[in-house]
């Protein structure tokens, strides 16, 4: 297939039929379809990890504005800031994305499930439901976590843990956060309270902030320290340990895999950068096949830890199986080059000096038929052609090229 074609297929790409009532309908099946897929063929590990992703989008003008994409949203912290937002669960333990939710605005999300509930609460409950009634613990940041979260997953059958800061409706923050009550980097509080039959964990850390945790499971008892590698003056590097709650080491190794998942699929694969497109629901079918490529990354590695692959490898890898496929039962073959054929037909040429074949015998080969100045007429054309020279045959081509060797000062090999 040509580059041509190929770009003709992309720029007549849809994923679905449009759909006044719904302005995401071009690329809804796609979602539809990744998120029921992975429901299939993943089982995840006792610890999922909630966050969100950015495909970012800029419009035409090279501003800001939507420019036909139905939402676009807006965050300074993010390294690309500007597109879709989209809300994510992924595996704590190997950190393959499980399910995705797009952010299609205010009025949108007020019609989608659990919306009486707070904005965070609803897209957990949402994001997590195929998980409901399993036991699992939901790791979560600050924009998701609350003790009303926490307590609406234990009506659904899951453990919640996450970091507090904003919503902090009956929650211990303002004790928690007193600087006072901690000595030393690695010092912790608890509290413990019931509501609504919710047995709840308010937990205050100190590294070089204070961080305040609500969660329904995990304890207290020493967990693994969080290390800190700096430098000396000296060039060595030194490890600080800083002791830490099992609570809050359980949340500290499953809260970055979203976070890491994002900086392979945007830093090293970078599909949505190749992918150069003025319509939005390509860019976001381009986010999709980059999580769906370092998914599978993931996956591979995790399952062959002795030969894991970077990502550039894996993507290769991945592309040459995808292009000579079996899928259909027709194995595509390369073409042969030239040098692959069979010469057998043509007469063995001798070896000769070179001193016989002197450079202007051999100018007929290369030789072009002349060209008229006075016009060209259809007759003067059917004359031009019959007197123009044939094409140079493969054993004339060998015959100059040996001549060419024999020139340079080497041995004329038959």
């Amino acid at each position: 297939m040509g580059i041509r074609k190929f770009e003709n297929i992309l720029r007549c790409l849809s994923f679905g039929d449009e759909d006044c009532n719904d302005p995401w309908s071009p690329i809804r099946p796609f979602m539809d379809a990744l998120n029921n897929r992975r429901q299939q063929v993943i089982n995840p590990s006792h610890i999922i990890v909630e966050d969100e992703l950015m495909s970012s989008w800029i419009s035409r003008k090279q501003d800001r504005t939507a420019d036909g994409i139905p939402h676009l949203t807006k965050i300074i912290r993010k390294p690309k800031g500007v597109g879709t937002e989209i809300k994510c669960v992924a595996d704590g333990l190997v950190g393959i994305m499980l399910r995705i939710e797009i952010c299609e605005g205010k009025e949108a999300e007020s019609k989608k499930k659990w919306s009486h509930l707070p904005a965070g609460t609803a897209q957990t409950l949402r994001l997590s439901e195929p998980w409901h009634g399993t036991g699992r613990i939901i790791v979560a940041d600050s924009a998701f976590s609350s003790v009303t979260t926490a307590i609406e997953l234990k009506k659904c059958g899951l453990l919640f843990t996450g970091v507090v800061k904003t919503a902090s409706r009956e929650f211990p923050k303002e004790y928690l956060n007193d600087a006072c009550k901690y000595r030393h980097k690695g010092d912790h509080i608890c509290l413990t309270t019931i509501i609504d039959n919710c047995n709840l964990i308010a937990l205050g850390w100190k590294d070089k902030i204070i961080k305040s945790f609500v969660s329904m499971c995990g304890t207290t008892q020493p967990g693994e320290p969080h290390k800190k590698h700096r430098y000396s003056k000296e060039g060595d590097i030194i490890t600080t340990e800083i002791p830490r709650p099992q609570l809050v080491s359980q949340y500290f190794s499953a809260s970055s895999k979203i976070d890491v998942h994002n900086h392979l699929r945007q830093g090293l694969l970078n599909i949505e950068d190749a992918w150069g497109t003025q319509t939005w629901w390509h860019r976001l079918a381009a986010t999709f096949i980059g999580i769906t490529v370092i998914d599978a990354m993931l996956a591979y590695n995790y399952e062959r830890r002795v030969d894991a692959k970077s990502v550039e490898d894996f993507a290769n890898d991945l592309a040459l199986s995808l292009i000579f496929n079996k899928f259909d039962g027709y194995e595509l073959v390369s073409r042969r080059r030239l040098s692959d054929e069979p010469i057998a037909a043509e007469p063995p040429i001798p070896v000769v000096p070179f001193e016989a074949h002197p450079l202007k015998s051999l100018r007929h080969i290369w030789a072009k038929p002349k060209v008229r100045k006075e016009p060209v007429t259809a007759y003067m054309m059917k004359d031009m052609v019959e007197a123009a020279e044939p094409a140079p045959s493969l054993m004339e081509v060998r015959l100059l090229a040996e001549c060419l060797v024999g020139f340079a000062g080497r041995d004329v090999m038959s």
